[in-house]
């Protein structure tokens, strides 16, 4: 008897360590530079939200720090989309075997940077 039948192995999931370590440094600059762009589009807020005093909106420390850690929870999922986006995703074959497994994962990434992105734009 055969063990393991209905779990395949991951045979989609095979790529070089050149690949593994460029996606890890694709995703790494992809959340370094989009936390940065968070950063910069929140001073460029608090500059342009003056009183009429000319007064800019102080934020606390803790404040700060939840923007922040906000920022850096965003930040990583967009990164992991990009490093995963690269990992898996590959030309189709015309008559080749699709792996639902690995599509399956790229879709739902895309699904989660979209959700994320319309409900921070929109809120």
């Amino acid at each position: 008897m055969k063990k393991h039948f209905l779990h395949k192995d991951p045979v989609f999931f095979e790529i070089s360590k050149f690949k593994l370590i460029a996606g890890i440094l694709i995703g790494l600059f992809y959340s370094f530079t989009f936390y940065s762009l968070m950063y910069v589009g929140r001073e460029i807020f608090r500059y342009f939200s003056l009183t009429d005093n000319y007064d800019l909106w102080v934020l606390t420390d803790e404040e700060v720090n939840f923007y922040n850690l906000f920022f850096a929870f965003i930040s990583v999922i967009i990164g992991q989309s990009a490093c995963f986006s690269f990992w898996l995703e590959r030309p189709k074959k015309i008559f080749g075997n699709q792996s639902r497994r690995r599509i399956t994962m790229l879709v739902d990434q895309k699904v989660l940077n979209w959700l994320i992105i319309t409900n921070c734009v929109g809120a």
